[in-house]
């Protein structure tokens, strides 16, 4: 068994294949891990379709996301309704466009859409960060990847952090080129995945949640961290019988040391293990080695 001591080291395995040249043995190739891919900015958003491009070329890759944008709905799962599910290609790509939440997204790629059960869910890449724990319960994207922890497959979250006024073009008015802000992450993204794949025991019912700026680059240090405490207070504004949702912009003066927030502010990436009721505290050795893998190819 080979020593997995830095990123150069690591490889994933091709499809299964038994190479013989000449009647002599040459060796064996095996099947490329399963990655199912959700999100919740929909199906062609900028984020998704930067990550799909680097995944799929790396792995066994099945998309399912939804038709619309699905921001702010933490775990939601339909009730009492029908939800439509249709193929699509994205950039080339075959995916599934599902009427529905990231949750119904990832269950039914999880237990109909993919050739076998994932061996990874990502969810994402979202536009905004991931980070405070109640920014964290209320993603759609954190939701994603919370139906595969629940169903023991180890799960990614990742965001990037805009300023506002970027985020809510990307979310609802997304242009051809507005992938580009995502490359980097993308490219991280994948290479986390390899490091995941490398590593012994990976954990289930964790989440593994990666978060950046969006001025984060190979520069930017990998530092783990704990999800920030925070309160956003309301996220509704009233006019007479109805309320509207504002949003809630963070803070970022409000972060404590060593908190994801506060390692976003200073300009690097924030990596942090989310824990199911029930599944143990987080393994900080593994998440240690993992980031220093994942840190190797910075």
């Amino acid at each position: 068994m080979k020593f997995i001591k830095s990123f150069s080291d690591l490889s994933i395995p091709a499809r299964e294949s038994i190479f013989i040249d000449k009647g002599v043995f040459t060796g064996i190739l095996f099947p490329m891990p399963e990655i199912l891919l959700v999100n919740d900015d929909g199906i062609f958003s900028p984020g998704l379709r930067a990550l799909a491009a680097k995944l799929c070329a790396n792995f066994t890759c099945t998309i399912a996301a939804p038709s619309v944008q699905q921001s702010w709905i933490g775990k939601a799962s339909s009730y009492h309704k029908s939800i439509p599910c249709k193929e699509v290609t994205v950039d080339g790509y075959q995916g599934y466009s599902i009427d529905g939440t990231p949750s119904d997204c990832a269950s039914a790629g999880i237990y109909h859409l993919c050739s076998s059960l994932p061996e990874l869910v990502v969810s994402g890449i979202n536009a905004g960060a991931n980070v405070g724990d109640a920014y964290i319960l209320s993603s759609g994207t954190v939701g994603g990847a919370l139906e595969g922890a629940l169903a023991g497959i180890p799960s990614m979250a990742v965001g990037v952090e805009f300023p506002p006024e970027i985020t809510k073009k990307i979310e609802f008015d997304p242009g051809e080129d507005d992938i580009r802000f995502f490359q980097f992450a993308a490219e991280l993204t994948c290479r986390a995945c390899k490091v995941l794949f490398s590593l012994p025991d990976l954990p289930a019912g964790k989440i593994i949640n990666i978060n950046m700026d969006n001025s984060c680059t190979e520069k930017s240090r990998i530092i783990s961290a704990m999800p920030e405490r925070y309160n956003y207070g309301s996220f509704l504004r009233r006019d007479g019988d109805h309320f509207y949702h504002q949003g809630s912009p963070k803070d970022w003066s409000r972060t404590s040391r060593g908190s994801d927030m506060s390692v976003l502010k200073e300009g690097n990436i924030a990596v942090s293990l989310i824990s199911l009721p029930g599944a143990g505290p987080a393994p900080q050795t593994w998440l240690n080695q993992f980031i220093e893998i994942l840190s190797d190819g910075n």
